[in-house]
């Protein structure tokens, strides 16, 4: 098996799910994805990011109904560490409504932000 023939048998499978055949769109699909960019200072301000991230706000954001949610280093190509969080939003009023969602969450509201 050439380079070629795998790339098609990877790729059919993979791209197969993005034609919507149904129709009009699911509601229970997400239809807004929110991509972000942390871009931060070396030493100690990634694993605090990276902690932050893990135990209060990838929590809060399940709580509140985003799921799953992607996080992303990077490890080479950028000037500095870089992290980027991808959030799926099922409506836009779940993203509009995400910050007062949040200030209700009291696990949240404890947690120590990285600064």
């Amino acid at each position: 098996m050439d380079r070629r023939d795998f790339l098609s048998l990877v790729s059919v499978p993979a791209f197969a799910g993005l034609v919507d055949q149904s129709g009009p769109s699911r509601p229970d699909s997400p239809e807004i994805f929110v991509w972000r960019q942390y871009s931060l200072k070396t030493g100690t301000q990634p694993p605090r990011v990276a902690d932050y991230l893990q135990n209060a706000a990838i929590p809060a954001l399940n709580r509140a109904g985003v799921s799953p949610v992607g996080v992303f280093e990077v490890t080479f190509g950028l000037p500095t560490p870089t992290i980027f969080v991808l959030a799926p939003f099922a409506t836009p009023a779940a993203l509009f409504g995400l910050e007062a969602t949040l200030a209700r969450d009291e696990q949240f509201a404890t947690a120590d932000p990285p600064t």
